[in-house]
């Protein structure tokens, strides 16, 4: 893959990010990442225009957004996922063609063949208008029902995944065993990091814990042959969120 392009997930900067777009992306283009991940939740909260200026402003480009869920479930018709069409205009206006989904959670076998349908529709659609629907992990798909979620996307479905190393890390998996079994379907990586997988998930400052995100890379830059984004997810900080930008680009950049 060679060197790959560093984003930001901005969840660092809480469910109420919207009310300060121009700070928070100044403060991740002064970092030095090169792209942002916004929710959609938070994003259809910006004007198009307004969205676009502060993106050119900052010199950022929208990597994804994401989204989560059971797809169009009645009791979430007026979610998000209800929306599907009206999410693919928003990025699109916004240059960017990658959706991240997570969310697959079931009661039973029938349930997950269920949604596991509508997510495979879903895909469908979004490849009709030229969209990446991509899977990405938390350490629940691993753990629960014997990691069956985990194993529905990737045996029973064709989409691509955006693997989290921090999450699998804490589900107890090996990483590099996970990104091989994954291999040519990876679309984006996301690099969060856990204080201890062995106890209550705490996400902290890339290269201070404990998930081997260089190692993780590193495979990933020598068998993956396509260009990717390597997105910084880190879910909440003890520190200053510029503090946490500069030094999560600080630490993918010396990976590059």
């Amino acid at each position: 893959m060679g060197e790959f392009k560093i984003g930001c997930q901005t969840i660092t900067w809480g469910n109420e990010q919207h009310t300060f777009f121009p700070e928070m992306l100044g403060e991740i283009k002064d970092a030095g990442f090169e792209g942002v991940e916004i929710g959609y939740r938070r994003l259809k909260h910006a004007g198009v225009e307004e969205m676009k200026k502060l993106l050119e402003d900052n010199g950022l480009s929208l990597v994804a957004t994401h989204v989560g869920g059971n797809l169009k479930d009645p009791e979430q018709a007026k979610s998000e996922w209800g929306m599907l069409d009206e999410i693919i205009d928003l990025i699109g206006e916004l240059g960017t063609k990658m959706i991240l989904f997570s969310g697959l959670k079931f009661i039973d076998e029938e349930q997950l063949q269920r949604h596991l349908g509508r997510l495979k529709d879903a895909h469908a659609h979004c490849a009709e208008r030229g969209v990446k629907l991509v899977y990405h992990n938390h350490d629940w798909e691993l753990l629960e029902n014997d990691g069956r979620t985990f194993d529905a996307i990737v045996e029973e479905s064709d989409m691509e995944l955006c693997p989290d190393l921090g999450w699998i890390h804490q589900a107890g998996k090996d990483v590099l065993a996970v990104l091989e079994r994954i291999g040519g379907r990876i679309a984006a990586v996301h690099a969060k990091d856990v204080a201890d997988p062995d106890g209550e998930f705490e996400a902290v400052l890339l290269g201070t814990g404990k998930a081997p995100l260089s190692e993780g890379i590193a495979w990933v830059k020598g068998n993956v042959k396509k260009d990717l984004w390597v997105i910084s997810e880190q879910d909440s900080t003890t520190v200053s969120t510029k503090e946490t930008a500069q030094r999560n680009a600080a630490f993918l950049r010396s990976l590059q």
